[in-house]
């Protein structure tokens, strides 16, 4: 008896078929792993942004309940720097013309406190040695009004402060401005309220809404230089935050 040979294989039919359903699978889970990659990354970032605001908790403890002040150079360093403006500092060399590994500003005063550097950096932050010229890096900003260069009157007692838990102490870097400059990697945000990663002056970390332009009716980002009666994510009279 003869027997008829089986076929093998796939037509062109079938696999184009297969080859439709991996796509639209693909289509489909690719960006539920991209969000939850962010996410782990998103919740790594309040991490760290808790181990900072603990070292700066655990330094007002030591020195009279006062944050530490934003104005410190590295041994060694050579021209100006104005580290209050971040909480930058590892390795800032702002002005300073060599490639040694150095902390600076609030950085080098709070990392006794840490002893880990890696958590200056936001683990979504594309460009954590931004700003070239001056080999800047690190992902967060520090509102430096809070400390003793914020201000002539010497810095702020944390008795002091009225709505500490509405208050940011803490942030990512360049989440309020939507431009391409190099020290903010959110370059390309839409204009209007965004989520950001914040400390509070009570301690407590969270995912924050906040507007790019504050209730005075200018933009985030030009608030909080060398006023500590300004800040950010206020509900009502930003003049009356402390």
């Amino acid at each position: 008896m003869s027997q008829r040979s089986k076929r093998s294989g796939f037509t062109l039919i079938e696999l184009l078929v297969v080859i439709a359903i991996i796509a639209i699978l693909a289509a489909i889970l690719f960006p539920v792993f991209a969000r939850a990659r962010e996410k782990a990354r998103q919740s790594s970032c309040s991490s760290n942004l808790k181990q900072l605001s603990l070292g700066l908790m655990q330094y007002a403890q030591d020195y009279d309940e006062t944050f530490p002040d934003s104005y410190v150079y590295a041994p060694g360093a050579r021209g100006v720097y104005y580290g209050a403006w971040h909480i930058t500092e590892y390795a800032v060399r702002v002005w300073f013309d060599d490639n040694q590994n150095a902390l600076w500003g609030i950085a080098r005063t709070i990392n006794p406190y840490l002893k880990n550097t890696q958590i200056f950096y936001c683990p979504s932050d594309p460009l954590p040695g931004r700003w070239i010229s001056g080999r800047q890096r690190g992902s967060y900003y520090w509102r430096h009004g809070l400390d003793a260069y914020g201000s002539i009157e010497g810095p702020c007692k944390l008795a002091t402060f009225r709505q500490p838990a509405e208050m940011m102490i803490l942030v990512e870097e360049g989440w309020h401005w939507g431009g391409d400059t190099p020290w903010c990697w959110h370059a390309g945000v839409s204009k209007g309220v965004i989520d950001i990663n914040a400390a509070y002056a009570d301690g407590h970390v969270k995912i924050a809404k906040v507007p790019e332009i504050t209730p005075l009716g200018v933009p985030s980002y030009d608030i909080n230089w060398f006023y500590r009666n300004h800040g950010w994510h206020l509900p009502s009279n930003p003049i009356d935050t402390l």
